[in-house]
């Protein structure tokens, strides 16, 4: 459910190196680092495990207002996030705009992204988005192109301290070019995408993309969670993956409701899956969870969203093999065109979700 933020305004936040050939990236991103108020973080081995519902936050449309930002208010807001409680943020970095043309480069998320590890957040960076140029005859992308797109990608966000790559988003529902990718397409994008991220560093966590609530279909417009891992690794996907992803929207429910169709009762059968393939110490990571309080006709209410924060955290808390756990939306956004999920008024101050998620992060700190 992660929403894009509009092409004509990501186009103007090209502000960095523009049209920069690949062979130049390693020059610019010394550039670019030493431009900003603190020195380039060095690569490493990467983060121990996270505690079972660490918190985190989305930003979805509101991406476009803190890229906008000037560095010190980028650093402002992401202190904001730190205090309330937050660990994570996740980020979005499209490869249709980050690579319009082949081996053309525009690292516009490096500020943004930067300003997030030094305000002391780990950053789980989407790497999504395929150009026209990079797609297969089906209209998905070729998986040996994003590979490469992703290792120039941790190439240049590797060193600003990026160590947390998600590879698409919610890839069992409908797609840009009008079907969800098969369990055997996205597998080859993971095993492909994987294999390029760890040849840069090896201790990258590389997460598969969050899975929508999505009905299976025979139309190959969605596939329900369970088939479609099932199918993955059914296809060869085990070994490509450091951790799996979910989205559990749930509301109308909270999270301990037991409707057949809420996603909280699907999660232990995604990990038995795993488990019955060896990957059972791998952990499943809520990459977005929230609950709408207007601009849908599915809108709850203040106190509803709050609720399911509260119970999120205590849920994913009590599930050893959960990894940490993002609320979709910190803030408000125009470009969230399906609901507002925000925790935070326009003004910056918590609505009754922000003071819940706050609640949950100092109980369940991580």
């Amino acid at each position: 459910m992660l929403r894009m933020r509009p092409r004509a305004l990501r186009s103007a936040s090209l502000r960095f190196v523009r049209g920069r050939p690949q062979g130049l990236r390693a020059a610019a991103a010394v550039v670019l680092v030493c431009a900003m108020s603190a020195g380039p973080l060095e690569g490493g081995p990467g983060p121990a495990a996270p505690a079972p519902g660490a918190p985190g936050v989305n930003f979805g449309g509101g991406e476009a207002s803190v890229w906008r930002s000037t560095y010190a208010q980028q650093l402002a807001t992401f202190a904001q996030v730190k205090a309330a409680g937050s660990q994570w943020v996740r980020w979005t970095v499209p490869m249709d705009d980050q690579e319009p043309r082949p081996g053309w480069f525009n690292w516009y998320a490096a500020q943004e992204l930067r300003a997030a590890v030094v305000s002391g957040l780990n950053v789980d960076a989407l790497l999504t988005g395929s150009p026209s140029w990079a797609a297969t005859a089906d209209g998905s992308p070729a998986p040996a192109v994003f590979a490469a797109f992703a290792k120039a990608a941790v190439e240049e966000y590797w060193p600003l301290g990026v160590r947390t790559y998600e590879i698409w988003n919610e890839e069992n529902d409908t797609q840009a070019w009008g079907k969800a990718f098969t369990p055997l397409e996205y597998t080859a994008l993971l095993k492909a995408t994987y294999a390029a991220i760890k040849s840069v560093h090896a201790g990258a966590t590389v997460l598969a993309g969050g899975f929508a609530p999505a009905p299976g279909t025979t139309d190959g417009t969605s596939y329900e969670p369970v088939t479609f891992l099932t199918e993955m690794y059914a296809d060869g996907a085990k070994g490509s993956f450091d951790a799996i992803a979910d989205h559990p929207y749930s509301f109308p429910d909270l999270p301990d409701q037991r409707d057949s169709w809420n996603p909280f009762t699907y999660l232990p059968t995604l990990h038995r899956v795993m488990a019955a393939n060896g990957d059972g110490g791998k952990g499943i990571w809520l990459t977005e969870y929230g609950a709408p309080t207007s601009g849908t006709s599915g809108a709850v209410t203040p106190q509803f969203q709050a609720q399911s924060i509260t119970e999120a955290f205590r849920w994913a808390h009590d599930h050893p093999w959960v990894g940490p756990l993002f609320i979709f939306d910190w803030q408000p956004s125009p470009y969230d065109t399906e609901g507002d999920y925000a925790i935070n008024n326009a003004d910056g101050t918590p609505t009754l979700g922000g003071l819940a998620f706050s609640g949950a992060a100092s109980a369940y700190p991580g």
